[in-house]
């Protein structure tokens, strides 16, 4: 079984600063700031770095200048197929990494659901109880990203193009960087949340 490692694009500027402060305290070029830094990080070299990079990088397009559905698992899984098939959407199992972040500032932020008088998770959770929880309702979810080759200028657009592809209504829409909630449908979208 291979491996693969990804890594976002945060993560390489850093690795690059931290290769300038090489370059600048051990006297060496550029390129050895490099190979040494990503070999301190674990990498076996800076290629190995900038491949896991392409890895990640589609997920984190989509996020901020494209699109990502987020639909409940079953419904996910059943019209895969026909929200697929045309390639306008792609599944895509490393979109939770990047989607992570919203995600809990839109949990945080919002009531806690078991919560009869509609406190926040930090009022009514430990800390390891609210990771719990964030943990199960990120990835009781299924996420798709729209393609590259298929330009929306609109969550509206976004919406009729799944809307043409599936029965189920997404819960989460991530457009042009921000998160959008729709638990009561389409027509009440609950406040945005930027990534």
């Amino acid at each position: 079984m291979s491996v693969t490692t990804a890594v976002s694009s945060k993560t390489i500027q850093q690795l690059k600063q931290i290769a300038k402060q090489y370059k600048r305290r051990l006297s060496i070029t550029h390129t050895e700031a490099l190979e040494l830094a990503a070999q301190k990080a674990g990498f076996v070299n800076w290629h190995q770095a900038t491949q896991a990079k392409a890895v990640l990088l589609p997920a984190e397009t989509a996020l901020k200048t494209g699109a990502i559905i987020g639909m409940d698992m079953k419904d996910g899984m059943d019209y895969f197929d026909s929200i697929t098939e045309d390639g306008t959407f792609i599944y895509d199992e490393l979109l939770p990494m990047v989607c992570a972040q919203s995600f809990r500032k839109m949990m945080w932020s919002g009531p806690d659901p078991d919560d009869e008088l509609g406190r926040l998770p930090s009022e009514t959770m430990t800390e390891y109880e609210f990771e719990e929880w964030f943990h199960t309702n990120l990835y009781d979810n299924m996420y798709f990203r729209l393609s590259e080759q298929v330009s929306v200028e609109s969550l509206d657009k976004v919406l009729k193009l799944l809307d043409e592809r599936s029965f189920w209504p997404a819960f989460y829409v991530w457009f042009q960087g921000k998160l959008y909630e729709f638990e009561k449908g389409y027509e009440d979208p609950i406040p945005v949340f930027a990534s």
